[in-house]
């Protein structure tokens, strides 16, 4: 399917509005156009050998031209007016007589001439303008489109109602190429000055003032010595072209565009002005054909050096945004994370030969000759490495020799490629994919990356032992739950069943007996009743701790050193300093049990009769501190972090870390242990 090209907005072009910015208001810019307008259209009437005959050229087009081009419709008429007034006023000086066909012509054919060819810049650069040789050939059809809509408007206005044909084309021919001379001399000039890319880019930057004086010498001496020495009709000015000539061509390929185009203008110009004003001393009689030849000189030296600058310009830019496309290039692998490596073939490797072969080949003609910083440190031969073995050193050598037999089945492409590289003392992991240059049935060279996965790698095995943990945690939990239940039901069975069944035996019998013999029995009832209500009581304070919903945080803690005290006979010092009214419910059971639980583990493990519990809360945060200075044990073992077993003290973090909170262990064999942790009241 055809795509049109992009419609570019028309701030992608240099604008007038920007030249109006620059000098402070459209009234200035205008004051500048008329300013250099003005000997422009002087230099238009003063190039003609006679006030009847065609002119060399009309440098006041291009100016216009590029004016129309780049303002906006809202600074057409203004443009036009200026254009208007300063022509007419140059006509009434300078033609005799100034009537009603020499304003038309003094007015008309420069306008309808830049404006057709405007529009037809804008019909066809539909690019941002840039330094680009192939929008010069476009450039030159605007103008030609133009200039030959100029020269019939001219033509028409000169000839008038002459019907002669061979007049007609004839007056056609030489004012379309003075209109066209005109646009290519000081349109490119107006151009160039106005591209804002010369700002942008180093290239369009002039290098040497002193070289631009020496060019600029060179072009104008020429003239200067035609104008004293070269006088009268049968002097020739061939001379002068031939030795301006080199210092054109030399500007064209050494100064930017806009440089090169002024010197071509600055000689074409004054060259013509003298060629003219000699009478155009060449050996050719007809007026006509001396002015085409002028016309030709001055065409090509306005648009050879027009194109050749801008084709060395563009080469320039070309072959410096590849250099630094190289050395970021360069940068890129050299300084990247990754490990990055080119492995040369020289001479390459031909497909067709055996798999042991293949690898002896590799052996013996494969080196690194590209590396990043990276792929050095962690032991691979950096690109200055003068041995051919490499494979012994690069860390992946042994790993690729492996794969080198399946590889070679894919067109030499790897990828995951595993191996391990010792860096600071640690061993990394890397995964990495080669892939191979093929070409003309060789192998030329092995491009390879590889990323270091260390992390992802513990990580894995990390996630691997907390699933591990997590299962048998989830054994011990239902484990835990079943031994609970069957306590519990125990429990009811021997204690309350068995003391409601002897309850139910002694109603049976004092049912049978007198009133008189009744009153043992009740009191051994009421002894049976008193023992149901521990058993009950017993149950329920294991299972819920009573005054912790009802009391608070504080009243659940000192039945818990109290039971303690009872049971164990663990002294419990209990220090508490919180408001119960800012610890939600869900922390007070969540402290409660986890205080509970580091109790038992003084009671089983730590071998003292004596544990500290501190409790402290303020409007941010819940601090909770439980020590002793029993057996301790070494915080740093992995049943504690990340090991399967200890999993007492592993749910107590787990739970820790679920509300947010920060745990910390301070424990050494044979001088005690410390756990404190924080809760935040805000996310609790």
């Amino acid at each position: 399917m055809h795509t049109s090209a992009p419609v570019y907005p028309s701030h992608e072009y240099p604008r007038w509005e920007n030249l109006e910015q620059r000098l402070g208001g459209p009234v200035r810019a205008l004051v500048l156009f008329a300013v250099l307008y003005l000997p422009l259209l002087w230099l238009d009437y003063a190039l003609r050998e006679t006030p009847a005959s065609a002119a060399v050229l009309r440098p006041s087009i291009g100016l216009l031209l590029v004016s129309v081009w780049l303002s906006g419709s809202s600074r057409w008429p203004a443009l036009l007016a200026v254009h208007t007034v300063t022509a007419l006023l140059a006509g009434y000086w300078l033609v005799e007589p100034f009537g009603p066909s020499a304003m038309c012509l003094a007015v008309l054919p420069g306008a309808v001439s830049a404006g057709v060819a405007a529009a037809a810049f804008r019909l066809l650069l539909r690019r941002p303008l840039e330094v680009h040789a192939g929008q010069v050939p476009i450039a030159l059809i605007g103008v030609i489109v133009g200039a030959l809509c100029g020269a019939a408007t001219a033509t028409g206005i000169a000839l008038g109602g002459q019907l002669d044909l061979a007049m007609w084309l004839r007056a056609l021919a030489d004012s379309s190429a003075e209109h066209a001379l005109g646009a290519l001399t000081t349109g490119p000039i107006a151009l160039t000055w106005l591209l804002h890319l010369r700002f942008r880019i180093p290239e369009l930057e002039l290098r040497s003032r002193r070289e631009l004086a020496w060019l600029a010498l060179w072009v104008i001496v020429p003239v200067l010595l035609g104008w004293l020495f070269l006088r009268g009709p049968s002097s020739s000015l061939l001379p002068v072209p031939l030795l301006a000539a080199p210092a054109l061509i030399l500007a064209s390929l050494r100064l930017p565009p806009r440089w090169a185009v002024l010197l071509a203008a600055l000689f074409v110009l004054p060259f013509s002005l003298l060629a003219v004003s000699r009478e155009a001393p060449y050996s050719v009689a007809d007026p006509a054909v001396r002015i085409g030849l002028q016309q030709m000189l001055a065409g090509i030296f306005v648009v050879v050096p027009f194109i050749l600058s801008v084709g060395i310009a563009q080469l320039r830019m070309t072959l410096s945004s590849l250099a630094r496309s190289e050395h970021r290039y360069r940068s890129f692998v050299h300084l990247s994370r990754e490990m990055v490596w080119r492995l040369e073939v020289e001479p390459p490797m031909p497909l067709d030969i055996p798999r042991q072969q293949q690898l002896r080949w590799l052996r013996a003609h494969a080196r690194v000759a590209e590396s990043s910083l990276a792929h050095g440190r962690h032991g691979g031969p950096d690109q200055d490495d003068s041995l051919r073995d490499w494979w012994s050193h690069a860390p992946w050598g042994a790993e690729f020799e492996r794969r080198l037999e399946t590889a070679a089945d894919g067109g030499f492409d790897i990828e995951e490629l595993k191996f391990t590289a010792l860096h600071q003392g640690r061993q990394h992991t890397y995964v990495a994919s080669m892939q191979a240059v093929v070409e003309v049935a060789h192998v030329w060279r092995f491009w390879g990356v590889a990323r270091d996965v260390t992390e992802l790698v513990d990580l894995n095995e990390r996630l691997l032992v907390n699933q591990e943990r997590l299962q048998a945690y989830a054994r011990r939990v239902s484990e835990a739950e079943e031994k609970a239940r069957r306590a519990t039901a125990i429990d009811l069975h021997d204690g309350i069943g068995q003391t409601l069944v002897g309850m139910q035996m002694m109603v049976d019998v004092a049912r049978q007996h007198p009133p008189a013999t009744m009153q043992p029995l009740l009191g051994e009832l009421a002894l049976r009743l008193r023992e149901v209500q521990e058993n009950t009581r017993r149950m329920i304070t294991d299972l819920s701790p009573p005054g912790l919903y009802d009391l608070g945080l504080v009243a659940g803690l000192e039945w818990l050193r109290l039971q303690h005290g009872e049971q164990d006979g663990l002294r419990v010092d209990l220090q508490c300093d919180v408001d119960e009214a800012i610890i939600p419910v869900a922390t007070r059971v969540l402290v409660f049990r986890i205080v509970r639980e580091l109790l038992r583990n003084v009671v089983r493990h730590a071998g003292v009769t004596q544990a500290r519990v501190e409790v402290h809360a303020d409007g941010r945060a819940l601090r909770v501190s439980v020590s002793d200075e029993g057996r301790g044990f070494d915080s740093r073992l992995r049943g504690f972090t990340d090991g399967s077993s200890g999993f007492g003290l592993w749910s107590i973090a787990e739970r820790v870390r679920e509300q947010g909170a920060r745990l910390e262990v301070r424990a050494e064999v044979g001088r005690g242990a410390r756990f404190e942790f924080e809760i935040p009241l805000q996310a609790a």
